[in-house]
């Protein structure tokens, strides 16, 4: 026992120093396990340096239970057992501490949206009207807004300067990068599993609609994190009617760090705020989504910037083939595939699933014949995956192309923003086409006045278009894509709700 004591004794004496900020921290709060199992904090008595001392020092502290039931450690965790007992039992609810959210309770959200009867069944929607939708998820936003930033002041009520400066700036800087928007990544999420239900002859529950609400919600954050940190890289002016993030008094570059607490806030949604019923291999499959689209659109929009922008090498560099490649990481993914991919998890498909276990196969009702190549046995749950995928990749390039022209050639007014690509030196659809149509001297006017903010260098590269007769050549080639994607689509007859794509494809055409 001596000699253990001498080894602690020379290992943390040394750094006496650092258990004042120990004593600060539960001075502060330390973590506790709400809500069954997420960490968050609770008050307790601070943890002075002679009783921590006496803990690490004591020789009868590492033997006896009656010494260890006296340490302030002992006592603090205590303590946070009770709370979370008492939170769990819904007995925090009082003193502002969500109850543990399950099907058997009604869902806080949907009464708030007035979506539940007296029996708390789900009143009808009409899923085809977007606007109604579209009404819905606003107020849900903004409940969810202040969701967030009631429950951590509270969790946080015991430090002032974060449980209540923090929170009045992110409330505002929430509302002001997540209002404003057209949230059709959201609402198609929403509308996808509706049908996804009705292909599976199921009533949509509930629960589904809590779930389907706040997935959207976590679509459209991520969105948000990518639009403030682009708009900083970009230096745009305006974004949804307003100027963008970064220009609003006193932000400038602390939009680099509100950036990440808005992807924080969309996980702490699917974390804190999904009704999972237990069901941990579901929340498993939404964390591992969304981190995986957040990674490819990072990836697509870091191959972007790194592009050479180079007058004379734009010949070499702006191709057609990067083109697809940048707009296939930047907006395929989170566009298309994250909404449908989310419906069809919240709908019972899980692509980790063997045949024999997968849900798809139990809809078509397919039996395995014993043969080792039975080609049914590719129908199961991944194979829905890979469709909405695929057709998520060529949607996703079709919008791209469709937000190029946008920026080029669209009304301020009616876009809500300023297109910038020419003067940031975009490789944008309009001059990889442009590259491909024009001769040496236009080229050379396209090296002259690309990639600068004059006024009258980006009148003169439209000018180019317009010689080049681009503006048609996108027309023409929009009406094709159109009719070929629609034809992909039809193929998925039987398999999944063809709907599920032609309701947003007719929006874009």
């Amino acid at each position: 026992k001596k000699h253990v004591l001498r080894i602690y004794t020379s290992s943390i004496m040394p750094r006496l120093a650092s258990t004042r900020r120990l004593g600060h921290a539960y001075k502060s709060g330390v973590f506790h396990h709400s809500h069954g199992h997420r960490p968050s904090i609770i008050r307790t008595q601070p943890l002075s340096i002679s009783s921590l001392s006496s803990v690490c020092f004591s020789s009868s502290s590492l033997d006896q239970s009656q010494s260890r039931a006296q340490s302030p450690l002992y006592a603090s965790y205590a303590k946070i057992k009770a709370h979370a007992k008492s939170e769990n039992s819904g007995g925090a609810t009082a003193t502002g501490a969500a109850p543990l959210l399950s099907s058997a309770s009604p869902s806080p959200l949907l009464k708030h949206l007035d979506l539940l009867n007296d029996d708390n069944s789900l009143k009808t929607v009409d899923w085809s009207d977007w606007n109604t939708l579209r009404e819905l998820y606003n107020r849900a936003n903004l409940y969810y807004i202040q969701d967030f930033c009631a429950d951590f002041a509270y969790q946080h009520a015991n430090t002032a300067i974060i449980g209540r400066d923090f929170v009045k700036r992110t409330n505002y800087m929430l509302v002001k990068t997540n209002t404003g928007g057209k949230n059709n990544r959201g609402l198609l999420h929403i509308v996808s599993l509706a049908l996804l239900r009705q292909h599976q002859n199921e009533r949509m529950t509930a629960t589904d609609l809590h779930n389907a609400f706040t997935v959207a919600l976590c679509i459209e954050a991520l969105q948000s994190f990518f639009l403030v940190m682009d708009d900083v890289v970009d230096q745009s002016v305006t974004r949804r009617g307003q100027p963008c993030w970064y220009r609003f008094p006193g932000v400038g570059l602390k939009a680099v760090n509100d950036g990440p607490i808005i992807e924080a806030w969309l996980f702490w949604l699917i974390n804190h705020r999904m009704i999972f019923d237990g069901d941990m291999v579901l929340m498993d499959r939404l964390n591992e989504l969304f981190r995986e689209v957040n990674l490819l659109t990072l990836a697509g929009q870091a191959t972007d910037l790194e592009l050479v922008k180079e007058a004379d090498k734009m010949r070499q560099v702006y191709t057609i083939d990067r083109y697809e490649t940048i707009a296939m990481y930047k907006a395929s993914f989170y566009t298309f595939y994250l909404p449908y991919a989310a419906a069809l998890y919240l709908a019972g498909y899980n692509d980790k699933l063997d045949w024999s276990e997968s849900r798809l196969r139990k809809d078509l009702k397919l039996e395995h014949n014993g043969a080792d190549d039975d080609e049914e046995q590719v129908l199961d749950d991944g194979f829905l995956f890979h469709v909405c995928r695929q057709l998520s990749i060529d949607m996703g390039i079709k919008f791209q192309i469709d937000d190029d022209y946008l920026d080029c050639f669209g009304d301020p007014q009616v876009t809500g923003k300023d297109g910038t690509d020419i003067q940031d030196f975009k490789c944008s659809w309009f001059v990889v086409k442009a590259l491909e149509l024009m001769n040496d001297e236009q080229y050379e006017v396209l090296k002259q006045h690309y990639g600068k903010h004059d006024a009258d260098d980006v009148q003169r590269i439209k000018k180019l278009y317009e010689e080049l007769k681009v503006e048609q050549v996108y027309k023409e080639w929009e009406t094709d894509e159109h009719e070929k994607l629609m034809t992909l689509v039809s193929q998925c007859e039987g398999i999944l709700p063809t709907q599920m794509f032609t309701v947003i494809l007719d929006k874009l055409h």
